[in-house]
Parts: C-alpha cells; sequence; structure tokens
C-alpha cells in the first residue's frame, strides 16, 4: 500500500506503524489498526484501484499493440519463412545444378589435361626432331660454306690465271703487231725500191706502183 514508512509514496507525511503478529487470528481490529480505516485506507486503495486499473487498461493497450505487432511478426516470419523454403529449394537445385556443372568441368579438365599432355609431348618430340635438323641444317649450311670459299678460292686462283694469260695473250699480240708492222713496212719499202728500180724500164709498171709510192709518201 505504499504506508510505510513516513516517506512513502502513499504516506503523505504521516506516521504510520505495522505491526507483526505470529497469531493474528486472535487479534481484534482495534489492535490491528490504529487509525479511522474509511477516512485514510480506504481513500488510498480507491487510489491504488484506479491507479491499478489505469496500468491494467494501459497494459490491456500494450499488450493489443504488441499482440498487432506479434502478428505481423508472425505473418512476416511465415512470409519469410516461405521464402526461406523457396530459397533453399533454388539453392538446393543451385547446388545440383554446381555439382553436376562441376563434375562435369572436372572431366573436362582431365580430358583437356590429358590432351595437354599428348600435345605436350608432341611438341617435345617435333622439338627434338627440329633441333636434328637444325643440327643436320647447320653442318650442311657450313660445309656449303666451306665448298663454297674453296669454290671462290678457286675462281679467284683462276681469274687471276686468266688475266695473267690475257695479259701475256695482250703482250704476244702486242708483239706480232709490232712484227707485221716491221713486216709490211720492210715489204713496202721493198716495193718501193722496187719500183723506182722499174721506174726507166717501163712506164706502165711505174703507173701501176704508182698508188704504193704515194701511200709511202
Amino acid at each position: 500500500l505504499h504506508l510505510v514508512p513516513l516517506a512513502a509514496k502513499n504516506a503523505h507525511g504521516r506516521q504510520f506503524t505495522l505491526t507483526v503478529s505470529r497469531n493474528m487470528a486472535v487479534t481484534s481490529g482495534d489492535e490491528m489498526l490504529s487509525m479511522d480505516v474509511k477516512k485514510f485506507v480506504w481513500p488510498v486503495v480507491a487510489k491504488l484501484k484506479e491507479e491499478f486499473m489505469t496500468a491494467v487498461l494501459d497494459l490491456q493497450d500494450k499488450n493489443l499493440v504488441v499482440k498487432e505487432k506479434i502478428d505481423e511478426a508472425e505473418e512476416c516470419t511465415m512470409l519469410k519463412k516461405n521464402e526461406i523454403e523457396s530459397m533453399e529449394h533454388r539453392l538446393a537445385k543451385l547446388e545440383e545444378t554446381y555439382h553436376g556443372e562441376r563434375d562435369a568441368m572436372a572431366d573436362q579438365y582431365r580430358a583437356a589435361s590429358g590432351e595437354a599432355l599428348a600435345l605436350e609431348e608432341d611438341i617435345q618430340s617435333a622439338r627434338k626432331r627440329n633441333e636434328e635438323k637444325l643440327r643436320q641444317s647447320q653442318k650442311a649450311l657450313e660445309s656449303a660454306h666451306g665448298d663454297y670459299r674453296k669454290a671462290r678460292d678457286t675462281v679467284l686462283k683462276e681469274k687471276d690465271k686468266v688475266h695473267e694469260c690475257m695479259w701475256m695473250v695482250v703482250e704476244m699480240l702486242t708483239n706480232h703487231k709490232s712484227h707485221i708492222q716491221e713486216r709490211v713496212m720492210a715489204v713496202r719499202d721493198h716495193a718501193v725500191d722496187s719500183l723506182h728500180e722499174l721506174e726507166d724500164n717501163d712506164e706502165s709498171i711505174a703507173e701501176f706502183l704508182k698508188p704504193f709510192a704515194e701511200q709511202r709518201s
């Protein structure tokens, strides 16, 4: 009742005393209460009852609001539950699809790995063959270079020989030309001398040989 002690809510500055007895059944009402119940206690009780009813009504209103909120929450919960079930169903399908695709991709990867391994082996084999062919080609090229150098040296030597022969031939031709010119001059001089010897004896011969004399002069 908030009547005790003096600073209690409903004491209103009065000092009330609370007496506790082990045998309340044999205690009279006058002994139990030392105040006017109608004047002091019932107003407090009425006020407490009114406050209690107000609190009950407020609590009921709050309960209704809370109940509405609970109903809304339950409805939302059901919706969320349905959504979750739908999402779980979709997730199960996605997981099933994922596992299927993962297995298929794993098979493809294993097949591709096998193909890649075989291709790599083919590449290594082809590389070895190409390296062997390259070595053979290099040897053949070196041999060809050697033959070329030998042929070039031979050609240069033969060219030098040809040049020497050409110079010898030119020199011989020059010498032969000089010899021929000397012979021609000797023959011409002889003809001119013969012409002078025959001038007195035969005018016709002199006329015949006259061009040679003019050519000499």
